[in-house]
């Protein structure tokens, strides 16, 4: 199962990436801007002690909407809603 997490970034998505990931899940980390997502793939692969995390990936919101099984929120209350138009049509 592939889990997206959007707004995966910050603290609270980032830790439940990371979690999953030492889990041996398929994460995929969203975020509005792809750099900041392939940024937090980096810290998570340096944080597990890996010099590759094949189960973790980057990638905008609305991609992490498509590949995903499952998706996760993790933006704060206030963007919510801006959000989850921004990805409405990408999530089955």
């Amino acid at each position: 199962m592939k889990i997206g997490i959007i707004g995966g970034t910050g603290d609270q998505g980032l830790g439940l990436a990371l979690r999953f990931a030492k889990g041996g899940e398929q994460v995929i980390v969203g975020s509005r801007d792809v750099k900041k997502a392939e940024n937090a793939v980096n810290l998570i692969e340096n944080m597990l002690k890996s010099d590759e995390c094949p189960n973790v990936k980057g990638m905008t919101n609305e991609e992490a909407c498509r590949e995903a099984d499952i998706v996760i929120l993790t933006v704060p209350l206030q963007a919510q809603m801006v959000t989850l138009k921004s990805v409405k049509e990408h999530v089955e």
